[in-house]
């Protein structure tokens, strides 16, 4: 088996299989100098380790980290740093009646076709158990560039399943998290104008009475116009909207909807201001009263569709996909995110998930997929910041290129995306493209980040943002239909002790890649002296 190492001057070596006596790893190409003990290669090991909460695998291994050679009085001596990491907890015999079969999902089939010959423990050389290596060698990585460039890698899960972070309506851990100093932070998005609307805990809960006692006006235009475009266009009814609760709204028409009953009529001052700062945010408002919509329905229903045709063929474009508008809506809350977010938020819950909401939802799927003797995959983001402009080659070593490479050799990963990925495929150029700018100390920075942080394949300086793709573990408990090394058809069930949903131990081992990526890069860079 070859292709056992990866990296041009900062190189990793890995080792070990799964029910072996150890794993380990050989790193060639550190610098010398670095402050370095097991205990800042410990934290990450037990970020990734089994047994670490009831959603995932409950194979008991302590994982601790031992280094062999290459520090001499708590610093590298620029030589080969070996680690190592002993297996405890091995229960080799859960894999005797399976190593004569091939499991659904596993290397199993193309290992023998390979090889001709397997480890079938726990998956041998297959198992994400290895990936202890890649963990260790990255925490080495990330402490190097930290401390000479201040870059910092965050990943998270963003998906678990269908339950996905959405980012518009984030709160954080804290009233002080994340958004802005209050909650939270929603986004709107018109015509390039940027609607504010800050978390408003007393207009929230006045919204929220609005909307369940709403008057016989307000429900005959809700039940009987808007409803025949749910399907189009996603209206909101009493939605707060800078500091007014707006009747009805909708963000992909940039439409607002005001009905008003007699106490308006005292109010037309007050009224044209509001809808005066509403329009400078390029926001269409319409207002219909009470009296005319009871006693003129099928009137104010003709003037309600003349409104939306004309602001649909007024820009058919951004109008026909509504999803793509919403996602765009949602960007730009996902910048200030992205800017924001902290380690200590990716890891208050057991699936390292920042926001406490979105969170609860998936361990509590992942508990039923665990009862359901079933397994399931998601989606982890990653984030790199602080990077150096001019990391990565324009050919083949281009910086995406090599952090797909490096995602994809993760175990059960079957995607990588990197800025807005395919859904940038849905947008036009001139909304594609990120303007630069220069900041009040003089920095070069861009007003959006589709790119993801890279530029013709090199690093820009601004945050590099990816997603990584996980599939269901392929070991579930039910029955399945299989065959066996003679191709006879058997019926397999899973044996032995295994996660439902790997994402929450995957997202240090993405953290852990991207370093690697990034101080291989770097010093590559530094060899050909352009930094």
């Amino acid at each position: 088996m070859s292709a056992n190492s990866y990296g041009e001057i900062f190189k990793i070596t890995t080792f070990g299989e799964s029910h072996g006596k150890a794993v380990g790893v050989i790193i060639d190409g550190c610098p010398a100098g670095l402050v370095l003990s097991e205990a800042d290669i410990q934290p990450d090991l037990d970020r990734r380790r089994p047994g670490q909460s009831h959603i995932t695998t409950q194979r008991d291994e302590k994982d601790r980290v031992e280094i062999l050679s290459g520090v001499f009085e708590g610093k590298t001596t620029g030589t080969p740093i070996s680690l190592i990491v002993f297996n405890q907890d091995q229960k080799s015999s859960d894999y005797d009646a399976l190593k004569n079969l091939v499991r659904p999902g596993h290397a199993d089939y193309t290992y023998n076709q390979k090889y001709g010959n397997r480890d079938p423990r726990g998956g041998g050389r297959s198992s994400a158990r290895i990936m202890i290596a890649r963990v260790a060698a990255g925490a080495i990585a990330k402490k190097f560039l930290k401390e000479k460039l201040g870059v910092e890698f965050l990943a998270y899960t963003e998906s678990v399943g269908e339950v996905r972070m959405h980012y518009n309506s984030f709160k954080g851990n804290d009233k002080d998290a994340v958004l802005n100093n209050s909650s939270s932070l929603t986004r709107e998005v018109s015509e390039g104008r940027r609607v504010f609307i800050p978390y408003n805990p007393e207009l929230t809960e006045k919204a929220n009475h609005l909307r369940k006692n709403q008057t016989e006006a307000e429900q005959l235009i809700w039940y009987n116009i808007l409803n025949k475009y749910k399907t189009d266009y996603k209206f909101l009814r009493q939605k707060p909207l800078l500091e007014y609760i707006v009747d009805f709204y909708c963000s992909e028409l940039r439409l607002v909807i005001e009905i008003d009953d007699e106490s308006h009529n005292e109010k037309v001052e007050y009224d044209k201001d509001r809808t005066k700062k509403l329009e400078a945010y390029g926001l269409k408002v319409v207002r219909y009263t009470n009296n005319e919509v009871k006693t003129n329905l099928d009137g104010v229903k003709l003037s309600l569709e003349k409104v939306i045709s004309e602001l649909v063929n007024s820009n058919p474009q951004s109008l026909q996909d509504s999803s793509l508008v919403r996602e765009q809506l949602e960007a730009s809350t996902q910048d200030e995110f992205i800017n924001k977010i902290t380690q200590a938020q990716i890891e208050a819950n057991i699936v390292r998930c920042p926001d406490p909401e979105t969170a609860e939802k998936m361990i509590k799927l992942i508990e039923q997929v665990r009862k359901d003797e079933d397994s399931i995959g998601g989606v982890i983001r990653g984030l790199i910041r602080n990077v150096p402009v001019g990391l990565g080659e324009p050919e083949f070593d281009k910086l995406p290129a090599e952090l797909a490479k490096a995602m994809m050799s993760i175990n059960a990963t079957k995607g990588f995306e990197i800025g807005s990925g395919f859904e940038g495929t849905k947008l036009r150029g001139s909304q594609h493209n990120d303007i630069f700018y220069t900041d009040e100390n003089g920095n070069v920075k861009t007003k959006t980040n589709h790119a993801g942080g890279v530029l013709g394949g090199i690093s820009s300086g601004q945050t590099i943002d990816f997603r990584v793709a996980i599939k269901p573990v392929a070991t579930i408990s039910q029955a399945q239909d299989t065959i066996d090394k003679d191709g006879k058809k058997v019926v397999v069930e899973g044996k032995g002790r295994h996660d439902p949903c790997v994402l929450p131990r995957a997202v240090p081992i993405v953290e852990a890649m991207a370093a690697l990526v990034i101080m291989d890069m770097y010093l590559r860079n530094r060899a050909s002296d352009n930094l």
